[in-house]
């Protein structure tokens, strides 16, 4: 069995304190699944969140975007698409929010073609 690709995103903290604005609301099994280990990748340590000030104010948080590092985290092909198709549901929808922009592009520029996600079966009936 073939080690499924990783695939690298780097992101800001505030990337992440936003992303989670792209999650839906109620979901299946198998997307539940996705989600959690997504976010689970994402969340923020308590150490992330005062090395960069976070402070929640009653419906918005601030932090120090000075102090906003940028960190790499690795998805897996199944969690990129969960999330490719997530960003195309809320696009149909005119759902997409300007503080998510940033992220939503460099999840759309992820090329997640079966030759590069480690879909080591379809490479072999092609053959």
């Amino acid at each position: 069995m073939a080690e499924e690709r990783i695939i690298r995103l780097k992101m800001t903290l505030g990337e992440r304190i936003v992303f989670s604005q792209l999650y839906p609301e109620a979901t299946n099994i198998l997307s539940a699944l996705l989600l959690r280990n997504i976010k689970e990748k994402v969340e923020l340590s308590q150490k992330e969140a005062s090395s960069i000030d976070l402070k929640i104010l009653e419906n918005r948080m601030t932090w120090d975007v000075a102090k906003d590092k940028a960190t790499t985290i690795g998805f897996s092909c199944a969690e990129v698409r969960f999330l490719k198709d997530r960003i195309s549901e809320l696009d149909k929808q005119n759902k997409i929010q300007l503080n998510l922009l940033d992220i939503i592009l460099k999840i759309q520029d992820v090329n997640i073609e079966a030759n590069t996600c480690g879909d080591e079966d379809k490479k072999k009936k092609r053959r």
